[in-house]
């Protein structure tokens, strides 16, 4: 196996999102009801996430939100 490192940025219009692993990291991706996206990490023995990052989409217009690669 191998692992991936999590990540989520935004860059010239474009979203790069990576989900990272469950077995080291423990993080996942998810989009908020609002259509955001967020980069949380799991913490051991508890049951809620932090937020590492976030893309705030609900704000954008139309028009104007970036497209996902």
């Amino acid at each position: 196996g191998h692992i991936h490192h999590p990540q989520l940025v935004e860059q010239d219009g474009l979203i790069y999102c990576n989900d990272g692993d469950w077995i080291e990291n423990c993080t996942c991706l998810v989009e908020t009801q609002s259509g955001d996206l967020q980069l949380l990490k799991w913490k051991d023995g508890e049951e809620n996430c932090d937020v590492i990052s976030e893309i705030i989409l609900s704000e954008a217009s139309e028009t104007q939100k970036p497209k996902a690669a």
